[in-house]
């Protein structure tokens, strides 16, 4: 009887299809949106700048380099030249009476134009870029003598003797006749001191009827 019931189910499932397993699909979750990796990105590894942002920093910083080296030459250049320092080779510096008396008054061949000043006049600095300017201007001249005098303790009497009333103050010198003109050396005279001194070397200057005193008829000085 055993045999016979397990025979029948043995012949029951050979017959009857079996079903076959399909596994179920898993639950899938949209991922979550977060800012937290975005932050550490860039608290702990800054963006890096574009290698055009890289060059245009970098010719800005040259550039601001460049021009401050330029200034500071331009600066250095400007105070060799125009305070005492590198002078035209044409002018003498006479500093006592001794010197003075050979180097100016007793010239027998050439014009002598004196220049006295003091080295902590700012005038005298302002002018003194002008001034050697004109020196330079006249330096090929054979009968022209430039000649600077400083202010110093020990030759203060020689200014006193030729009543020099300020610096910078100027004389002219001819060879035979002496001086013959006093004039202030300050920048705004300083062009009217040169028309002076080459109307000297010309031997002339010109003259108009607007300069003829009406009362005398003698002309006057157009300077």
């Amino acid at each position: 009887m055993v045999a016979t019931q397990l025979c029948m189910a043995l012949l029951f499932c050979s017959t009857s299809p079996v079903a076959s397993f399909q596994p179920l699909p898993l639950a899938t979750t949209k991922p979550r949106r977060t800012t937290a990796p975005v932050f550490y990105a860039n608290t702990v590894d800054p963006p890096t700048p574009a290698p055009e942002q890289h060059s245009n920093f970098e010719d800005q910083m040259r550039q601001l380099v460049q021009r401050q080296q330029q200034l500071e030459q331009r600066r250095e250049k400007k105070q060799r030249r125009h305070v005492f320092g590198q002078r035209p080779a044409a002018l003498q510096q006479v500093s006592t009476v001794a010197d003075y008396k050979g180097v100016v008054v007793d010239e027998a061949t050439a014009w002598t134009v004196v220049r006295f000043y003091a080295t902590s006049c700012r005038s005298c600095r302002a002018a003194t870029p002008a001034f050697d300017a004109l020196v330079e201007r006249h330096q090929n001249c054979h009968m022209l003598n430039w000649v600077e005098v400083p202010v110093t303790r020990d030759n203060a009497p020689l200014h006193q003797a030729l009543q020099i009333p300020s610096v910078p103050y100027g004389h002219l010198y001819h060879p035979h006749v002496g001086l013959v003109e006093e004039v202030r050396l300050t920048r705004p005279h300083l062009p009217r001191f040169q028309k002076i001194l080459q109307s000297y070397l010309d031997g002339s200057c010109p003259l108009s009827d607007q300069q003829i005193d009406p009362d005398t008829g003698i002309y006057t000085s157009p300077y």
